[in-house]
């Protein structure tokens, strides 16, 4: 059994109530899915995802495991809010972006 301090309680609290808002400001599923991200918001969404990587990676939770949960969580989001064939329509650009480096921090491979 895993006992919760209270500061992870309140993050997970925080947390609950970021996803209901963000759910309720999101717009109906029959929208086309274009992310058009300033990169300033990006920035620092991205930055709220690498503390959470390294959190993880700290609580022993192996790189990969984390890296598929991420994936999956954020489908999840944009299927919810666009629907599943928006986000299909989406994810078959993502080998095209991966081959440009757009997600690559450091050297190519």
């Amino acid at each position: 059994m895993r006992f919760v301090n209270r500061s992870e309680r309140g993050a997970s609290q925080l947390a609950r109530v970021a996803v209901k808002s963000i759910a309720m400001n999101t717009p109906p599923a029959s929208s086309l899915l274009a992310l058009d991200i300033a990169k300033e918001d990006r920035r620092a969404a991205l930055g709220y995802v690498n503390e959470a990587f390294a959190e993880a990676i700290l609580a022993g939770l192996e790189m990969e495991s984390f890296a598929d949960a991420a994936i999956a969580a954020g489908l999840q989001e944009l299927i919810a809010c666009y629907g599943e064939e928006a986000v299909i329509s989406f994810t078959a650009q993502l080998p095209d972006r991966v081959r440009r480096g757009e997600f690559t921090t450091g050297a190519r491979h």
